[in-house]
């Protein structure tokens, strides 16, 4: 026999919850896609909306009905998604909304049922106080931490006061953003059979560097793909001598200059 309902609101998000027998959450699945905004014919058919969630963290489940009708019946079963399944739904939508909504239910309504003792999977583990995540969303966000940095870190503070990731326990594998490859001028002329001295005059000619005090800078066009890198030597001034290379986007530039000059 399930336990009551409970109706957890903030915002624009809602959701309804509800426990088994066995005290494990199910969240409602209606509930999570109408948060996110999905269309009415993808709500009205959640089966299919949901059928990506493995099965075991998936469920129909008897829940109390809202309405002040006399005639609406007292119950309906709907689909529910456990707190696996909901992570896993979440962190594979493409809805903008799907994040915000993750962090809700990870800082405010998890936390809430554990600190009411409704739902724990650890009696012991730490409650996350209120604002932790927020406060941490701000600092990372100043410090210049953004996209999967950023859910990474904020996995990392919840983990260190819950005990547990939030994305481990959705399945969740974020993919490590691209890093280019680093290449010197030389490392370019390769590219094109050309000489190190040529890729640097060809990109002083197309204005994406110049030369200040005998050493190339980036100028304003080439600072998307300039990487300015410490030799580990210094100036007569004591001043670190440093060296410009460039991202690997820099060849699709150097390949249309080159073609332009032909």
């Amino acid at each position: 026999m399930e336990n009551s309902l409970q109706i957890f609101t903030k915002d624009n998000f809602s959701v309804r919850t509800i426990r088994d027998e066995d005290g494990k959450i199910w969240f409602v699945a209606k509930d999570v896609a109408e948060a996110l905004e999905y269309s009415e014919a993808t709500i009205s058919n959640m089966e299919k909306t949901i059928a990506h969630v493995p099965e075991q963290w998936t469920a129909r489940k008897r829940i109390p009905t809202t309405s002040d009708k006399p005639t609406a019946r007292p119950y309906q079963y709907m689909l529910c998604l456990s707190e696996e399944g909901l992570y896993f739904f979440l962190g594979r939508s493409d809805k903008p909304k799907a994040l915000p909504y993750q962090m809700w239910i990870a800082r405010d309504v998890v936390p809430s049922i554990v600190q009411t003792g409704d739902y724990s999977i650890n009696k012991e583990q730490a409650i996350l106080p209120s604002g932790v995540l927020d406060g941490a969303q701000k600092i990372f966000e100043l410090a210049g931490i953004k996209d999967n940095q950023l859910v990474l870190a904020m996995d990392n503070v919840y983990k260190s006061y819950t005990g547990r990731s939030a994305l481990q326990v959705g399945r969740i594998e974020l993919a490590a953003p691209n890093k280019k490859q680093i290449l010197s001028p030389t490392e370019i002329g390769r590219h094109f059979n050309i000489s190190g001295q040529r890729v640097n005059e060809i990109l002083a000619g197309g204005g994406y560097q110049h030369k200040i005090n005998g050493m190339w800078e980036p100028l304003k066009d080439g600072e998307g793909y300039a990487v300015m890198l410490d030799t580990g030597k210094q100036h007569s001034n004591g001043t670190p001598v440093r060296q410009l290379k460039w991202n690997t986007g820099i060849l699709n530039v150097v390949k249309n200059l080159l073609a332009a000059s032909a």
